[in-house]
């Protein structure tokens, strides 16, 4: 029987094979591309689109504020609504330094479960693991200079090793109340 040369078929193969690895791989690294960079366009898309809205809700206050400022005219509802604003921006700006120092004021054993802003009022409510924690948060927070106003709505155990506790604090003519009273802590 005469020898046959298998070589060339087996080289041939060899290549179709190493081309559909290659052309497998290239699609998986295509499609890992594809699920990572359009999740990242459109949450730029979203950001652009929020930064101009934004853009535009300023720049027409603005125009306001310098346009009755340069005619001198008596404050009207636009002017009082920019300066309610201003001051509810400020009352923002105080609650984010303390969210970025809140961390640092509680206890290890202590985690918080809510936190609300609404009308110029925060409410922080949580839970830990004994009575003592809630003790040191307390006395944490009165020494805090930018919450004043603390006011301790109630301290209660839920079981046998965990306590709830639920705090506020209001504007400032409750603020001058909740001093004059000291708050209060239930137990």
């Amino acid at each position: 029987m005469g020898q046959v040369n298998l070589w060339p078929w087996r080289q041939t193969r060899r290549r179709r094979r190493l081309r559909c690895l290659l052309l497998l791989v290239l699609a998986q690294w295509l499609l890992m591309l594809a699920l990572i960079g359009a999740p990242a366009a459109y949450w730029r898309q979203q950001r652009l689109a929020l930064e101009t809205s934004l853009a535009d809700m300023l720049l027409p206050r603005e125009a306001s504020q310098a346009g009755a400022a340069a005619r001198g005219v008596a404050p009207t509802a636009s002017t009082a609504r920019t300066r309610f604003q201003q001051r509810l921006d400020n009352g923002n700006q105080r609650y984010l330094r303390l969210f970025r120092q809140l961390p640092a004021l509680l206890p290890p054993q202590l985690w918080l479960t809510h936190i609300e802003q609404r009308n110029g009022r925060l409410s922080i409510s949580g839970c830990s693991e004994g009575y003592s924690p809630v003790v040191v948060l307390r006395r944490r927070l009165a020494d805090y200079a930018l919450l004043p106003g603390v006011r301790w709505r109630e301290v209660r155990q839920r079981d046998a090793v965990r306590w709830q506790f639920f705090w506020k604090r209001t504007g400032r003519r409750r603020m001058q109340h909740d001093v004059a009273g000291g708050g209060s802590m239930a137990r």
